[in-house]
């Protein structure tokens, strides 16, 4: 009995090291394939997926799974799979660049390339030059920043005549126009460029603080900037909301109801006209006859008249006084 059992634990034993190694050397195998087909994709450039092998005999994938199969020098045939419904959800398109919040109404008119730049307005003895040298003199042959120091040039010749040498906000509105009005067509053509679009930002925003004081302090001159400029000046929201869907849908909501509020008002005052004129020949006719019965009868009409005329019934509010009148009361009340 003992032999016996003895030679069951060693058969078994054997048995279970056989599947061990099999076992264990499967996996070795594996994983070297897998290391192997890494390094062909490597060498094709591609995409580095989780592997699956096929067995012989083995039942295929569920439909959620999308089998290429891949070929190349690696042994053995391996699927590249992936999960057709694991797909990152759709991005919401950007919305395009654009600065129209700036409040400028008109872009940067182009310069004459003929004209003269400004830096060689005074030079003395220049039409006696040759026309090349002159030409060199010109907007066409200048450089962008140049071109920018001659549009500041002009716009400061432009405020010192409609305004004075005082007008020191007017100025630096009109110089950080000409600058934004530079600037935004470059930030629109180089996106990437977000160092110019900060200061950009930068700019604008400053502009609107200087508008801001000069509307506070003198509103007609702000009035007139505004409209010599060409700048839309917008005020900034006392409350700003965070739009949600909750409240969109409470505003399209409520805009609905408005629109068949005013179409239901707007019928009711086309009926109201309609029935006027039919109303008006009816009051003239009833007051001729009223007149007709009062002198057949010999009546006073103004007798009836004051009759007629409904008594308001007398109710006393009290007295809202002025800011002045309230500060002379209480002088008053101090006096005695």
């Amino acid at each position: 009995m003992m032999a016996g059992a003895v030679k069951n634990e060693v058969s078994a034993l054997s048995v279970l090291l056989r599947r061990l190694y099999v076992h264990r050397t499967g996996i070795d195998h594996a994983y070297t394939e897998r290391r192997n087909f890494s390094s062909v994709c490597l060498q094709h450039r591609s995409q580095i997926v989780p592997l699956v092998k096929t067995v012989p005999g083995s039942a295929t994938p569920n439909s959620h799974w999308q089998n290429v199969v891949c070929t190349g020098s690696v042994s053995g045939s391996y699927l590249w799979s992936r999960r057709t419904y694991a797909k990152a959800p759709p991005s919401q398109p950007k919305k395009p660049l654009s600065f129209d919040y700036s409040g400028d109404l008109m872009t940067q008119a182009p310069l004459s390339p003929q004209d003269l730049h400004t830096n060689f307005r005074r030079v003395p003895q220049l039409d006696e030059l040759s026309e090349s040298v002159q030409k060199l003199c010109t907007i066409d042959f200048a450089s962008g920043s140049e071109k920018k120091l001659h549009r500041k040039a002009e716009m400061k010749e432009r405020i010192l005549l409609l305004f004075g040498s005082e007008a020191d906000r007017e100025m630096q509105v009109a110089m950080l126009t000409v600058d934004i009005r530079n600037m935004i067509p470059h930030i629109l053509g180089m996106k990437k460029d977000k160092l110019n679009k900060s200061m950009l930002v930068e700019k604008i925003q400053m502009r609107k603080k200087i508008l801001k004081i000069l509307r506070r302090t003198d509103y007609q001159r702000f009035l007139w900037l505004l409209q010599e400029l060409h700048i839309r000046y917008v005020l900034h929201p006392l409350y700003y909301r965070r739009v949600t869907k909750k409240y969109r849908r409470k505003q399209e909501v409520w805009e609905a109801a408005n629109s068949l509020r005013l179409k239901k008002i707007a019928a009711l005052k086309d009926q109201l006209e309609a029935e006027k004129a039919e109303f008006l020949r009816y009051k003239e006719k009833a007051l001729k006859q009223i007149e007709e019965d009062a002198k057949h009868y010999d009546l006073d009409l103004g007798t009836f008249e004051e009759e007629l005329k409904r008594k308001r019934i007398g109710k006393t509010y009290p007295r809202i006084y002025t800011w002045e009148e309230r500060q002379q009361m209480e002088k008053d009340a101090a006096m005695k």
